[in-house]
């Protein structure tokens, strides 16, 4: 059998003469028409000079879709095809590299839910943002985080989060995930996950958690629901860092908080992110602090 790989090479590099490549077209050979008319059409695509990517993919669309003018002239393949198609095909994979990721992302005081293509919710909470491939999410169910999201994970393959303290692997299941700057903390609540950092691996199961303490993942613990009482709007802590929850107070209210003490001091308490002044006495006045409004987006505390 004849080797087509063989002959579009040679007619891709200008070997093949006219008369035998119209003789392919005449003996009724559709491969060879298509491709006649693939490489016409790659012929006139061009990169824009400028433009943001959304114009620049609806001017490719355009392109790739247009029916050729009757009076358009064919021009005859020469040893510049393979540069055109080059061209073409280099095209198409940046409009594939750009459009294929989505992101999504919450700013201070803003929460959102978001189902991913197979069926997944996410919950994303303040300043946060998740990004995954478009393109056949389904067998590769990657999803990367920065901030802090609960996932109701549907049943499937391995789904995995991605993040730059550590990793979560799990089938189907529901789990929080906190991955600030200071913090990594991983809530299974139900089915079972397995947490990672660096060569460290802790298997969860419902009701247990693990957290990054110096670098490292402590053992498996139980802890209670008031993990992720944020989705509605209460935040609790116990034996935290008094910067972790002015770091909270100025994501769910979008202010700025000027500490002027110790921000290593630990905090047990609650707020909720509904009323600031109250969410700053319940933080702020257990701890003999007093606050000042120097602006409306801008506290200052001592």
């Amino acid at each position: 059998m004849e080797n087509h790989n063989d002959f579009f090479k040679d007619w891709l590099e200008g070997k093949v003469s006219p008369a035998e490549l119209k003789s392919r077209e005449e003996n009724g050979n559709a491969l060879i028409r298509e491709y006649d008319e693939l490489i016409t059409r790659s012929a006139s695509l061009k990169v824009p000079d400028s433009g943001s990517k959304e114009d620049a993919w609806e001017k490719l669309s355009g392109k790739l879709t247009e029916t050729p003018k009757p009076e358009a002239k064919v021009v005859k393949i020469g040893r510049w095809i393979p540069l055109s198609i080059a061209a073409s095909v280099t095209l198409l994979v940046i409009a594939f590299f750009a459009f294929h990721e989505a992101t999504v992302t919450t700013t201070m005081a803003e929460t959102k839910v978001y189902t991913l293509p197979d069926g997944s919710e996410v919950t994303l909470n303040a300043e946060s943002k998740i990004a995954y491939s478009r393109f056949n999410f389904s067998d590769d169910r990657t999803v990367t985080l920065e901030g802090e999201a609960f996932f109701n994970v549907t049943k499937g393959n391995t789904f995995t989060v991605k993040s730059e303290n550590g990793n979560v692997t799990v089938l189907g299941t529901s789990f929080n995930v906190n991955t600030r700057p200071a913090e990594f903390e991983v809530s299974c609540f139900t089915g079972k996950v397995k947490v990672t950092h660096d060569k460290h691996e802790v298997m969860l199961t419902k009701g247990l958690f693990t957290k990054l303490d110096k670098d490292k993942l402590i053992a498996a613990e139980p802890f209670d629901d008031k993990k992720t009482t944020w989705r509605q709007g209460d935040f609790y802590f116990e034996g935290r860092p008094l910067n972790i929850v002015i770091d909270e107070l100025e994501r769910q209210f979008n202010v700025e908080i000027i500490l002027q003490g110790d921000g290593t001091r630990l905090y047990t308490g609650y707020f909720s992110n509904k009323n600031l002044d109250e969410a700053l006495e319940m933080v702020f006045k257990p701890m003999s602090l007093n606050y000042t409004h120097e602006t409306a987006n801008k506290i200052t505390v001592k």
